[in-house]
């Protein structure tokens, strides 16, 4: 019979083998297909999903509102020019979001324009210049963590499960009615986030309240939050329940986290 560390290492084991299928490690997969059907009737396997992770989440209170200074508007920005390939992954990201239920068409007069930046891959980012709506809108002030407090927590673990959260800031919504504050401009036409994208003055905040009170009971016990990477410790590996009371938290709350590493 296995006894309790066996029965530890082997799942260790099989953790490992799906962390290598979630890094897109086809080679090693193609040897062994029999895994993706093993993988199937694991727990929690149905929160590692892009294409749920997709999907427009609905409302809740934690909604992202956008309060304005007093009598002030969001400025209309410039197009800025796009060179051909910049195009093209221009029309792509509309098509994408517009897909998912991410941004809807805006009429709105007003709308910060939009930008790329290279990405290491040598792929490009979209990036919405929300410089002009920031500098009017009113600061939430919640507080976010120190990383030198992040680093003392998990010193006496011995075993860490990293994992990234997919479209992290999209799982919250912004506020109905506050919808058209985040509208952009493209020379494909003009369009409202529905979903919290980066670049806003508030996300951060938004985001970190959001995470707190799914994970009030957890935080710097046996889960470290920092924006979107998460950090799951245990001290012995027997202690891995501490994984799965955190997946069943994904499960209710519809994250779909990016497994990275397991050690």
């Amino acid at each position: 019979m296995l006894d309790e560390r066996d029965t530890a290492d082997a799942d260790q084991q099989e953790l490992q083998k799906f962390l290598a299928l979630q890094q897109g490690e086809a080679a090693v997969a193609a040897k062994r297909p029999l895994w993706r059907r093993q993988f199937k009737s694991l727990p929690f396997v149905d929160i590692f999903n892009e294409i749920a992770a997709d999907s427009l989440p609905e409302h809740r209170p934690y909604n992202l509102k956008i309060d304005l200074e007093e009598g002030a508007s969001p400025p209309l920005g410039q197009i800025y020019p796009l060179s051909e390939k910049e195009l093209v992954a221009l029309e792509d990201f509309i098509d994408k979001q517009l897909a998912t239920g991410a941004i809807t068409p805006s009429s709105s007069p007003h709308g910060a324009p939009v930008l790329f930046v290279p990405k290491k891959d040598g792929k490009l980012r979209l990036c919405v210049d929300f410089r002009g709506l920031n500098h009017i809108t009113k600061k939430d002030r919640y507080p976010l963590p120190l990383i030198s407090d992040l680093l003392d927590t998990p010193k006496q673990a011995k075993i860490y499960t990293k994992l990234d959260l997919a479209h992290a800031y999209h799982l919250v919504r912004i506020a109905e009615g506050d919808e058209w504050k985040t509208t952009f401009q493209t020379c494909y036409g003009s369009y409202k986030w529905k979903v919290m994208p980066f670049g806003l003055a508030n996300t951060p905040a938004a985001f970190r309240r959001f995470v707190n009170d799914i994970f009030s009971d957890m935080l710097d016990v046996c889960v470290i939050v920092y924006l979107d990477h998460i950090l799951i410790t245990a001290i012995h590996r027997k202690n891995t329940g501490n994984t799965s009371r955190i997946f069943s938290s994904y499960r209710n709350i519809g994250f779909m986290p990016i497994l990275t590493s397991a050690n």
